[in-house]
């Protein structure tokens, strides 16, 4: 990625909506997921799960 820069995702995971907080590491388009790194944990996102990018 070109730029280090913070967001916040909003997707559906296991029937309700969260908001996530992280700088995207990788793309990976085999798997159609981003995995997405806050300063304690890794989540590996859905690209279809996602509603919302700030």
């Amino acid at each position: 990625m070109a730029t280090k820069e913070e967001l916040t995702f909003r997707y559906w995971k296991n029937g309700f909506y969260e908001n996530y907080k992280g700088i995207v590491k990788r793309v990976d388009r085999m798997t159609n997921h981003l995995h997405v790194k806050s300063e304690v944990t890794m989540e590996y996102i859905s690209i279809d799960c996602i509603v919302d990018i700030n």
